[in-house]
């Protein structure tokens, strides 16, 4: 794991957000916000489950920045949660064997690994602050 991943993510590959074999997602958890670059709604992830999605290769992170391509697209895109950008970047380097897939109508990149995903919105436009519960 990279030295700046948050401690409370480093294990994130036991806290999944959404199961593809129960089409099920997770609470959000902190953030009340399900607009673009914060929690993806589970009516939001419904719709995109069986729209299009394209493969997608991460780069990295910086900041509040995922910066990931998809077909000939290079995309520098916001989310409200830093330190679990850079662990999810982090596992990608740990797990040769993810599948990572971008939605771009409904601007969701998908991580599997197996039986276990995690789903980021991804805003082209820098977000607005949290709402916390």
């Amino acid at each position: 794991m990279s030295e700046h991943t948050n401690p409370e993510h480093r294990n994130i590959t036991s806290t999944p957000d959404y199961l593809p074999e129960l089409g099920a997602t997770a609470l959000p958890s902190g953030c009340t916000l399900y607009g673009t670059g914060h929690s993806v709604h589970w009516i939001r992830m419904n719709h995109a489950a069986s729209g299009d999605w394209e493969p997608a290769v991460i780069l990295g992170a910086r900041e509040n920045h995922l910066i990931f391509t998809h077909g000939d697209t290079k995309e520098r895109r916001w989310n409200h949660d830093p330190e679990r950008l850079r662990a999810i970047a982090d596992l990608i380097m740990l797990e040769p064997d993810a599948e990572v897939l971008w939605s771009d109508r409904y601007s969701i990149l998908k991580v599997t690994i197996g039986t276990k995903a995690w789903l980021l919105g991804l805003d082209e436009q820098d977000g607005s602050p949290c709402q916390k519960q």
